[in-house]
């Protein structure tokens, strides 16, 4: 699995739903076409992390989310969420000639080495394969309790995988295009931070509460900043803008904010 061919890509429930609880299926469509194009036009080929399957669940149950939701409920959910959420992925995919592949992990299997060794092996024979199979990795959070509890689960998650096969670069998509220095201007963003700088902090944090917690920016940044100090490039960008994979991977236009690795010396 060539380094320089793979990247890995986290989709936040902020980029499919809306306040009202409203999934956005042309958004989800929208990604795996450019997930499709870049791996047609330069042959990088993709792990995503997808998160969606809890908000998904909610709707089909015909549930608002409320802040007084059990543990339970959102295991509900995220277990009738996880199958629809698959199944679009496959609808989107088909039409590229392409198959999902799920990997429904929990924090403690993937911190274990056998169950770290058996998901890199089938993420390899995913991504060596002849076909387009696109690996679509989720926490169990029907069995997980802990991914639940926690935040950041899955952009945790998401760095985790991304060492284990030693992707390129880390791609979190949210609904905001990086740290901005004007709120009002998806284009202000600050493009690159260094892996020791702290100075983007109380700007994140503003972000966060002119956008009333929504996608918690200033954690992603957190996670963001801890993977690459162990030598992992990671970019937050604005999933809600088209042709985000197409500007970063192929233009290779600055986009969002980009947290840049520390070499690392062995």
């Amino acid at each position: 699995m060539a380094q320089q061919e793979t990247y890995v890509l986290k989709v936040g429930n902020e980029v499919f739903v809306n306040g009202n609880g409203t999934f956005y299926n042309e958004r989800l469509s929208d990604i795996v076409t450019q997930i499709a194009t870049v791996r047609r036009e330069i042959g990088k080929k993709c792990i995503l992390v997808s998160s969606g399957a809890i908000p998904l669940g909610r709707k089909i149950l015909e549930k608002i989310r409320s802040d007084s939701e059990s543990l339970g409920e959102k295991q509900l959910f995220s277990s009738v969420g996880q199958a629809q959420l698959m199944k679009l992925y496959g609808e989107a995919l088909s039409s590229h000639g392409g198959i999902a592949a799920q990997m429904l992990v929990t924090r403690d299997g993937i911190k274990a080495p056998a169950h770290s060794d058996a998901l890199k092996v089938v993420l390899k024979g995913a991504l060596d394969n002849e076909k387009f199979i696109l690996p679509i990795v989720n926490a169990n959070d029907a069995l997980d309790t802990d991914e639940l509890k926690q935040n950041g689960g899955n952009n945790r998650l998401a760095v985790a995988v991304a060492q284990l096969i030693g992707a390129s670069r880390l791609i979190i998509m949210t609904n905001v295009n990086g740290i901005l220095r004007d709120k009002n201007s998806s284009e202000s963003a600050i493009k690159t931070i260094g892996a020791n700088d702290i100075s983007w902090k109380p700007k994140a944090h503003e972000l966060d509460q002119s956008n009333n917690g929504a996608g918690r920016l200033s954690q992603k940044c957190e996670i963001a900043q801890e993977a690459a100090r162990t030598g992992l490039t990671t970019q937050i960008v604005s999933g809600l803008q088209g042709g985000v994979l197409q500007r970063i991977l192929i233009a290779k236009r600055p986009t969002g904010t980009t947290f840049e690795a520390v070499e690392q010396n062995y």
